[in-house]
């Protein structure tokens, strides 16, 4: 993407749209909210793209009805990352997004896919939602840390649940990082990064 562009991606459960709009980037406050049909609209903001994701400078912005996310410029190691929410326009919204940043994505809905598509798949990051249905984030923590393999996969709950007493229950489960909804997607930045320093 040339500089001077900016890309608009807007999705809903079922539809994908795209535009690419040639004017100078905009500030995000005066950045239009999405279509009243889709839910989200990422706005990529800046100079391109490389075969392995946005370049450095590439700004990323979330624009949602009431809220405007900014991610961080820069860019993590790439790793291979499984996102695990049962809300699907959720799931395949960051995974769109971590992808762009240069990750490897796959997306699941339920906690037993989480452990099965993880066998074939070999996460090194895992973005676990906590209240999913049958099996919660905390069992599928717990069961990822016992496979073959895993007990070095740095999982990050993404949840609904602030409490010091939920925080606690996902130390005792083995994960590693936890961000209240609507994820902060600077801190999740930050904790990316932190990782990166430790390898």
């Amino acid at each position: 993407m040339r500089p001077g562009y900016r890309l608009c991606i807007s999705w809903s459960p079922t539809t994908l749209w795209a535009s690419m709009i040639d004017e100078p980037p905009t500030p995000a406050s005066t950045l239009p909210a999405p279509a009243p049909e889709s839910s989200t609209t990422l706005a990529i903001v800046g100079a391109g793209a490389s075969a392995g994701g946005l370049e450095a400078r590439t700004q990323l912005l979330i624009v949602e009805p009431d809220h405007v996310y900014v991610i961080p410029p820069g860019r993590e190691a790439p790793r291979r990352m499984l996102i695990v929410d049962d809300n699907e326009d959720s799931a395949f919204g960051m995974a769109t997004l971590q992808s762009l940043r240069g990750h490897t994505t796959r997306a699941v809905h339920t906690g037993p896919d989480a452990l099965s598509v993880a066998l074939e798949f070999e996460p090194e990051v895992m973005l676990l939602d906590i209240g999913l249905p049958g099996m919660d984030g905390f069992e599928v923590a717990r069961r990822m840390r016992l496979l073959p393999g895993f007990s070095r996969i740095f999982i990050v709950a993404t949840s609904g649940y602030g409490a010091q007493a939920d925080r606690a229950r996902a130390r005792e489960a083995g994960i590693d990082g936890y961000l209240v909804k609507p994820v902060d997607l600077a801190a999740l930045h930050a904790l990316l990064c932190d990782l990166d320093a430790r390898a």
